[in-house]
């Protein structure tokens, strides 16, 4: 999450601060959009990693004794 975060930070200044010829501007774009759909591919990972932990489930019927 973290490396897709730098690396769509990085192509976006770059995009900003650098006269790109030709059509390198698009190779830019397009790092820097994978980039946002990894981050959030990243996230919602994380999120729903984290909500299937969250409630307990049981395998078989209780016992009480």
């Amino acid at each position: 999450m973290a490396i897709s975060a730098v690396v769509g930070i990085l192509a976006l200044l770059a995009r900003i601060t650098v006269g790109w010829p030709g059509g390198g501007d698009r190779y830019v774009m397009a790092i820097f959009v994978f980039a946002g759909i990894g981050f959030l591919a990243c996230a919602s990972i994380a999120v729903f990693s984290a909500a299937r932990q969250t409630y307990p489930y049981k395998l078989g019927p209780e016992k009480e004794e």
